[in-house]
């Protein structure tokens, strides 16, 4: 199986979770909660990335004072930097133009999230160990 294929049985599992869900959300912030969901942990394992890659070279972007604080620059500087681009990057890979309807369509699978949740606990796991692995041998 591909990357890509991934990509999409993590999203289709999501998506049937949502759409089976007896939240008392509407299916539209439902939506919007999975696609948030997913990008942050897209965003947790870009910044284990970035932090891998800090000894050979400077990736991390340098935050500029907006005058609203300290904790809403740096609000502002993650959401920017670390969440908003895969926010919009999955809304074209999976929702623009309906995709997800053809991804629903073309293979019915019920793990009932699992998948989806899967992904999020493991991204964070990874995430929360290297911060701890890292503090230890820092």
């Amino acid at each position: 199986m591909t990357l890509v294929s991934w990509y999409y049985a993590v999203w289709r599992d999501g998506i049937n979770a949502v759409q089976n869900s007896k939240a008392h959300l509407s299916i539209r912030w439902r939506y919007i909660v999975l696609v948030y969901m997913f990008s942050v942990a897209q965003g947790m394992k870009l910044i284990l990335i970035l932090f891998l890659l800090r000894p050979y070279c400077d990736l991390l972007p340098s935050s500029h004072d907006l005058g609203l604080g300290v904790f809403f620059n740096n609000f502002f500087h993650g959401f920017g930097f670390l969440i908003a681009p895969f926010v919009v990057m999955n809304y074209f890979l999976v929702f623009h133009n309906g995709k997800y309807k053809q991804l629903l369509s073309s293979k019915p699978e019920e793990f009932k999230g699992r998948i989806f949740m899967g992904y999020f606990v493991i991204s964070a796991a990874i995430f929360i160990g290297a911060l701890i692995v890292g503090k230890a041998l820092s």
